[in-house]
């Protein structure tokens, strides 16, 4: 069985979401580099969670999780700036 590459997207918005909103939980130093790796993975997050839901119905649970989460995850790398 073939399994769906959208829903890996959607898989994979969800963790890229995550990663930023633990990398904003971190309580070191933030660099100006760091903030804005954040913030990039937040967008390509919010833009994979975008493209998954408005294709395919499989998966959009886990594609809208994905973009709260990556929405999340931007607002707390804008807020660390």
């Amino acid at each position: 069985m073939r399994e769906n590459p959208l829903r890996n997207a959607a898989i994979t918005t969800l963790v890229l979401g995550a990663l930023c909103v633990l990398a904003a939980l971190d309580d070191s130093a933030w660099s100006s580099d760091a903030t804005a790796g954040m913030a990039l993975f937040s967008v390509v997050g919010l833009a994979l969670g975008i493209v998954s839901l408005r294709i395919s119905r499989r998966g959009r649970g886990m594609a809208v999780a994905g973009i709260v989460v990556s929405a999340i995850g931007l607002l707390a790398s804008l807020w660390l700036v």
